[in-house]
Order: structure tokens, then C-alpha cells, then sequence
């Protein structure tokens, strides 16, 4: 699962969304230490 996939599932709202379960958030944690995605600057309402 890449990390769009991701943010769409938790991104949902309140009654949409779902928690990552440990390989997710391991993949997610990864990713941002090595730097290969970006994290958003200001947040976006």
C-alpha cells in the first residue's frame, strides 16, 4: 500500500476512517525517517 492509499483510509473523517494496524504505521514511520515522502507544512482544512 502505497502512502495515498494510506492517507485516504485514516484521512476519511471521524466515522469513515480506520486505524493502521503495525505493518502500516511501521511502513508509514519508515518512510518519513528516510525522507521519501514529504510531511505537509501547514495543515490543509
Amino acid at each position: 500500500m502505497d502512502m495515498s492509499q494510506i492517507l485516504r483510509e485514516v484521512g476519511r473523517g471521524k466515522r469513515g476512517s480506520r486505524d493502521l494496524n503495525y505493518t502500516e504505521a511501521l511502513t508509514v514511520a519508515e518512510k518519513i525517517l528516510k525522507q521519501e515522502v514529504s510531511l505537509p507544512r501547514r495543515p490543509h482544512f
